[in-house]
């Protein structure tokens, strides 16, 4: 199963062998979400799912140390650590380091938190004013890339956020290669 969570429980009642890979934080998201209905309903759920799920694998895959740091005295699994994977070429990269230049690469989502990365910007610029952020990823939903844009809009960033959309691997690893700063979001 894949994120703790529904498949998770439906894998468990099979009484088929299972393995669950934690890929994110589900209730910490959550707070990403606004309104009652997430609040009272959605987040509760979310969280009871999510805390049962890993209450009740028996094996785990870890993608990070955070996963034991948030679920610790939850987890009864046998943990395997497999982080993500990053490919060898961009290890290889030619580094063309462009002072204040920073990168995100990943889907854009309210999971994510992009747009609190945006919103830190303005103080970056205080400690380094030639500081530029690079977004490169898909967008997963509309009124979260709107969010995004308007974030940069209304904090008057234009100039110095660029959203790439969807880069393939040669587009990214020519941004890796300017970067003095790897943004990497987990919430």
């Amino acid at each position: 199963a894949h994120i703790a969570g529904t498949y998770a429980q439906v894998a468990y009642r099979t009484g088929f062998a299972s393995v669950l890979t934690l890929h994110g934080i589900r209730h910490r998201g959550s707070w990403l979400k606004r309104g009652w209905m997430n609040r009272c309903i959605r987040r509760p759920l979310i969280t009871y799912e999510e805390k049962s799920s890993v209450r009740g694998a028996r094996h785990i895959i870890e993608i990070s140390p955070y996963i034991r740091e948030v679920f610790g005295r939850l987890i009864r699994a046998q943990l395997y650590p497999i982080e993500n994977p990053v490919a060898a070429p961009f290890f290889q990269a030619r580094n063309r380091e462009e002072a204040g230049r920073i990168l995100y690469a990943g889907r854009i989502s309210d999971g994510k938190g992009v747009h609190l990365l945006i919103e830190a910007l303005p103080r970056v610029l205080e400690q380094v004013p030639s500081a530029r952020l690079r977004v490169a990823g898909g967008v997963d939903d509309e009124d979260y890339g709107r969010l995004v844009q308007n974030t940069v809009k209304g904090l008057r960033l234009e100039d110095r956020v660029d959203l790439m959309g969807q880069l393939d691997e040669k587009q990214l690893l020519e941004m890796a290669a300017g970067v003095d700063f790897l943004a990497r979001l987990w919430i």
